[in-house]
């Protein structure tokens, strides 16, 4: 995650918010139950054939939608927030289907962190884009992949890092026990993994120095003091700096997101140029293009964005927190 300016002024003049800890990066807690379950869940998901392993994630995710689940409500107020022209039966309908694709999102992951080469490349159905990252890394120039959390994010991991030199930044797991489980899963094919934190930005400069592939999710909230507010669907969101600030060191930026095909086909790889802003030396400039990017690939299949995720939990002075209701 980008870090703040370290003038007042500037912090202020751009909407950052003073830091409470460093990088929003605090020590995760120890749940061992959860370390000793979380692995042996995957891997008995990753057991199931796709189709089966989604068919149950979206159950899961079905029932989440008829219980007065803070995810369901976070997902209600999201779609009143992004799509206040719909028509309440519209949202309930999206909000349903979100909350199943959540659940398959889940499932997926014992075959996308376990299954072998072998048995993912044939999930992957139809690449769109793909020359964007392989003639650009040919010239010696680097790539930073924008990835929101649209459709299947983790199936862009296993394509890219067996194809390409890939550096992933993530944010370690809230439980402790299980940030090996998402270290194996994540770089198993030879990813570098980036921990969120000022090593990762180290990490992140010099892998687009060497003309690597770097994976962002762009759509997180990054934390306290390291971002801008930049609207999103219309309203403030706190954006990260850190991959505007990266797309000035002269990479190309590109949009990545993998659409989940119906009863368990596998998946559309979609890749498309980021839009010129994103390269704004202005931060706010850029944080704003890039949300108008992300929004424009949410807006093509909504029911698939992870709407139950708080966006818009942190906000400028004054403004009060949409969810407050519902924390």
């Amino acid at each position: 995650m980008g870090a703040a300016d370290d003038r007042p002024e500037r912090r202020q003049a751009e909407g950052i918010r003073p830091k409470s800890d460093v990088f929003g990066v605090t020590e995760a807690p120890s749940r061992p139950v959860v370390g000793f379950l979380a692995p042996r869940l995957l891997r008995l998901l990753s057991r199931l054939p796709l189709r089966a392993a989604q068919g149950l994630g979206g159950f899961i995710g079905g029932l989440m939608a008829r219980l007065p689940l803070t995810e369901r409500k976070v997902t209600r107020v999201n779609l009143q927030i992004a799509f206040p022209e719909w028509s309440d039966a519209r949202r309930r309908e999206v909000e349903r289907r979100s909350l199943a694709h959540s659940g398959r999102a889940f499932a997926e992951i014992g075959a996308l962190w376990f299954w072998s080469r072998e048995r993912i490349d044939p999930l992957i159905r139809k690449v769109d884009g793909e020359h964007l990252i392989a003639d650009t890394l040919a010239e010696g120039r680097s790539v930073v992949l924008a990835i929101p959390h649209l459709g299947s994010w983790e199936v862009i991991g296993p394509f890219i890092s067996t194809r390409y030199p890939m550096t992933v930044l993530y944010r370690s797991p809230r439980i402790a026990e299980i940030d090996w489980l998402t270290r194996h899963g994540r770089g198993r094919f030879g990813a570098e993994l980036a921990a969120a934190g000022r090593s990762a930005v180290r990490t992140l400069r010099k892998a687009v120095d060497q003309g690597r592939t770097i994976a962002i999710l762009p759509d997180q909230d990054p934390g306290v003091g390291i971002g801008v507010f930049a609207p999103f669907f219309g309203k403030q969101a706190n954006t990260m700096v850190l991959l505007s600030r990266l797309a000035t060191r002269g990479p190309r930026v590109v949009l990545a997101w993998g659409e989940r095909l119906p009863r368990g086909q596998g998946f559309h790889l979609h890749f498309s140029d980021a839009s010129d802003g994103v390269y704004d030396p202005d931060v706010v400039a850029s944080a704003t293009a890039l949300n108008q990017d992300v929004e424009r690939l949410v807006r093509s299949c909504p029911e698939q964005y992870l709407w139950s995720y708080k966006r818009f939990r942190m906000r400028p002075p004054g403004d009060p927190s949409p969810y407050k209701s519902n924390s």
